[in-house]
């Protein structure tokens, strides 16, 4: 077995070797140092004699520190220029107030940053160059007017126009492009209504003609249709779903459709029905209860 070096006493670089504090996993000698700092620290041999290590970590933060205080003041990188050094630090690294060139905007960016090319513009401005012109263009029912300063992330958010209803509501540009976004909410959920009313209307009818009624669908009267009409009673009959009908739009409409029943001497029964659990029984009885009153 190798005689180990005794390094007591020896001095390299801030760090003096104060004693022998046992070896490694590797069975690598190691020794406990105090550093020109103050500081104590335990060091391999190798590492002591080849200089790899010179101090405890303190030369190492002095010279990253100094790195830091590089003097950029009016220098240009991009469309920043470095106005001052400030006190405050991001990872150690020195942070600079910068005047952005293309919008006159203050920001604050570290200098490494700045050196490196990783900044060059204010976020603003950044956000600018990357709009995609949507201007004009069609969307399904919506056409794109103008960006806005509005933002969603990182995503600009853009003035549209439903040609549905000419309603005007934002929009998410990137929800324009990968076709997430077609019509405003309400046209979005008067079609979501109107499918969900078609299917209950079509159980409705299913279960009426497995009960031996005879009806047609859609029968129209001047301009409205109406739902449901069992021929054999004269009945006519509207499936209302639960929010739809309470619109004031739609609550004229049902005014007026009634009117309309009663000008052509029909009876006009309106049933409850979103499709849900009860809906279709409850429907029915209310239905022959009707038929039942006025046969």
């Amino acid at each position: 077995m190798n005689k180990v070096k005794d390094l007591t006493g020896r001095q390299f670089g801030r760090l003096t070797v104060i004693k022998q504090a046992g070896t490694d996993r590797q069975h690598r000698t190691i020794w406990q140092c105090t550093c020109a700092c103050g500081n104590t620290t335990k060091v391999i041999s190798n590492s002591l004699t080849s200089g790899a290590t010179k101090s405890c970590g303190c030369l190492q933060r002095e010279m990253a520190a100094k790195a830091g205080t590089l003097d950029i003041t009016n220098q240009i990188f991009g469309n920043l220029k470095a106005l001052e050094s400030t006190n405050k630090r991001s990872h150690r690294k020195i942070i600079w107030k910068c005047l952005c060139l293309k919008c006159n905007q203050l920001i604050f960016v570290t200098a490494s940053d700045l050196r490196n090319g990783h900044s060059t513009q204010c976020r603003a401005c950044r956000a600018k160059s990357n709009i995609v012109d949507l201007t004009n263009q069609t969307f399904g029912n919506l056409k794109a007017i103008k960006p806005t300063n509005s933002r969603s992330g990182s995503n600009v958010m853009w003035e549209c126009v439903c040609l549905k209803c000419g309603s005007v509501v934002l929009v998410r540009g990137s929800n324009l492009r990968n076709g997430n976004s077609t019509q405003c909410k309400s046209c979005r959920l008067k079609e979501l209504q109107q499918i969900t009313r078609s299917k209950a209307e079509t159980a409705l009818v299913t279960a009426l003609k497995t009960l031996g009624y005879r009806l047609t669908t859609q029968l129209q009267l001047e301009n409205r249709y109406f739902d449901i009409f069992l021929i054999d009673h004269q009945l006519l009959i509207e499936s209302d779903g639960r929010y739809w009908h309470r619109t004031d739009e739609q609550k004229s409409n049902d005014e007026y459709k009634t009117k309309l029943a009663q000008k052509y001497g029909y009876q006009l029964l309106r049933v409850v029905n979103d499709n849900k659990s009860n809906d279709i029984q409850n429907a029915i009885t209310k239905i022959q209860k009707t038929i039942k009153a006025y046969d």
